[in-house]
């Protein structure tokens, strides 16, 4: 499956962690923590399942009791996407990992969403620019390219 989304209307660098890696240790690696508000169609990449499927959180038919399980503070999933293309601010990341996804729904078909971005070879001045921009409001789009066997039918589900 594939990961398209954007943070509507942005998203909080709530976290960075940045260390080295590689055999050498060589290597800047930073690891970001995103959190914020997106549509709801996203969850069928993040669980792995239809999008049919990933409307049972939400009750479509009553607007009194739009989500169907109140008792719910977060739901984490296992899910990873390899070699995204992420888009923070005005900088564009390639080859990034998303995973560690956490999400909470909310009315009106969105959910609270966390992930963690990891983006290795990192250079300085994009480290920068992030520390610069912690804790704020920051535009945050991130993609992936298909996976050798999706199809447009299972876009569909």
């Amino acid at each position: 499956m594939t990961l398209n989304f954007s943070f509507h209307p942005t998203a909080s660098i709530d976290h960075l962690n940045i260390r080295k890696e590689g055999s050498e240790r060589d290597i800047l690696a930073i690891d970001i923590k995103l959190s914020g508000d997106t549509d709801s169609t996203v969850l069928a990449a993040i669980l792995g399942c239809g999008k049919a499927q990933a409307r049972n959180f939400w009750n479509i038919k009553s607007e009194e009791k739009p989500i169907l399980f109140n008792g719910i503070s977060k739901i984490t999933a296992w899910s990873e996407f390899d070699n995204c293309e992420v888009a923070i601010g005005a900088r564009k990341f390639k080859g990034a990992r998303v995973r560690r996804f956490a999400f909470q729904p909310q009315p009106g078909m969105v959910i609270k969403l966390e992930c963690q971005v990891t983006v290795s070879d990192i250079h300085d001045s994009d480290v920068s620019y992030l520390c610069e921009h912690i804790r704020d409001d920051i535009n945050v789009t991130i993609g992936s390219h298909p996976d050798l066997f999706d199809s447009k039918d299972s876009e569909n589900e």
